[in-house]
């Protein structure tokens, strides 16, 4: 076997493959060659872009954001003492821990259609004209020119009742357009915000709005609403159980005057004689007062101590800080709209040049 035969070949394909520095040098030159050639149109299509996200920046309207601020304060009246055993026969159970409370669920409430709802079908005055606060949203964010060409009855629709419970298709459809505007949804961003410190406990509701007048009322009028309706809820069962005392107290309390009032009479009619008969009558009268007495001085005072443990757990909204007129506006940058809007259109046209160049490039070897 020749020497010849004996040199092992080394494959040709790993030498075709390899990309010296030379020729890396060489193609990062070209690739600049040719962006350098089209530099004008380059610069012509960010300056059209750029120009593109100023006018949207422009054109977009100024927001109002305001903020309001609360605590709840919640107690827990059913570990009251030596009281407790006799709260829990009327459902104050104790156990709980005082001023234990779910913050998450009062922000999520104070986004619920519930509330958000029963605030927009207020009437206030924004801007000088007085209308339900749904109205006044759609015409704010021009609503009617979504609804243009709709063919269920929204073309040019306003609300001119707030009586929820009886409203038809159209007004239910147009209530979950203004609904999802205020809260967010897949196709919008929501005006209406919200948020707690782990640390403080201290709740914020946010509105964002294109009128300083909206925001301001709107988030002041959803924090009512929200604070009636909790609180409302939390203290039912209770308010039923002291709802109850009550009558029972009344009705106790009739019904010893009614007894007093009889054995006062019997005292009368009898001039002071008094036979077995009438004593029978007369120790009855008496018996019947003493027991119902004794009763309603019971129910009276378990009254008195369902309801201070009412007033314990009854929660607290503390309003801490309300929006206030002035507000800064805030607006689209004008600055940060061209920077960005430059950038993106720089970038799209040298990936087109580039792109043309290793296309033709591929083409011609």
């Amino acid at each position: 076997m020749s020497q010849e035969q004996q040199i092992p070949q080394q494959p040709r394909y790993i030498e075709d493959d390899e990309i010296t520095l030379k020729e890396l040098i060489e193609k990062i030159g070209e690739f600049w060659q040719e962006t350098w050639k089209n530099k004008w149109w380059i610069i012509l299509v960010a300056a059209l872009v750029a120009s593109i996200f100023l006018l949207r920046a422009w054109l977009t309207p100024s927001t109002y954001p305001a903020t309001l601020t609360f605590m709840v304060n919640e107690e827990d009246g059913g570990g009251i003492g030596g009281v407790g055993a006799i709260l829990g026969q009327f459902g104050f159970g104790g156990g709980g821990k005082a001023g234990s409370f779910n913050l998450d669920k009062i922000l999520e409430l104070s986004k619920s259609r519930k509330i958000v709802q029963s605030t927009l079908f207020k009437k206030v005055t924004v801007d000088g004209k007085e209308d339900f606060f749904a109205n006044h949203i759609i015409t704010l964010y021009k609503m009617h020119e979504k609804w243009e060409d709709d063919t269920t009855g929204l073309t040019g629709f306003y609300f001119t009742r707030g009586m929820v419970d009886s409203f038809n298709r159209v007004e239910y459809n147009a209530l979950k357009y203004v609904y999802e505007q205020v809260r967010g949804g897949e196709n919008v961003d929501g005006i209406l915000g919200s948020s707690y410190n782990d640390d403080t406990g201290i709740l914020s509701l946010n509105m964002n709005a294109y009128s300083e007048d909206l925001s301001i009322k709107f988030i002041d009028s959803l924090y009512r609403e929200l604070s009636n309706f909790y609180i409302t809820n939390t203290i039912e069962p209770q308010q039923k159980t002291v709802d109850n005392l009550v009558g029972k107290v009344d009705s106790l309390r009739k019904r010893l005057q009614s007894i007093n009032y009889a054995l006062a009479d019997f005292e009368d009619r009898s001039y002071g004689i008094i036979d077995r008969k009438s004593d029978l009558e007369k120790t009855r009268l008496q018996i019947d007062q003493q027991v119902t007495a004794t009763a309603y001085g019971e129910a009276l005072k378990n009254l008195e101590l369902v309801d201070f443990s009412l007033k314990n757990a009854t929660p607290a909204f503390q309003l801490i800080d309300a929006p206030i007129p002035p507000i800064k506006p805030v607006g689209s940058s004008k600055l940060k709209a061209i920077i960005i809007g430059g950038f993106i259109g720089g970038f799209l046209a040298l990936i087109f040049f580039v792109g043309r160049k290793i296309i033709r490039d591929a083409m011609q070897s």
